[in-house]
């Protein structure tokens, strides 16, 4: 996950999705955009939240722990097949 410190949004929305992360079991990588050029580089046009997994953004603004156990259990079950 890439995010920036441009809304108080982002900053919950990491705690929670961190927190639901470990919940089950999964290493959760964190990195906190600190410069613009940063931001410029990230995978979304939006470049202040991005949530990837192996290469392919999944999201590309703050989510709650409720979308992201979604999201798990729907890339859990792609990889399944």
């Amino acid at each position: 996950m890439l995010y920036a410190d441009q809304c108080p949004w982002h900053e919950k929305s990491v705690e929670a999705l961190l927190n639901e992360a470990m919940d089950h079991n999964i290493d959760l990588k964190i990195t906190k955009l600190k410069t613009a050029q940063e931001a410029r580089n990230a995978p979304s046009g939006f470049g202040v939240f991005n949530l990837l997994h192996d290469g392919r953004l999944l999201e590309d603004h703050y989510i709650s722990a409720t979308r992201f156990r979604n999201i798990l259990k729907r890339e859990m079950d792609l990889q399944r097949k």
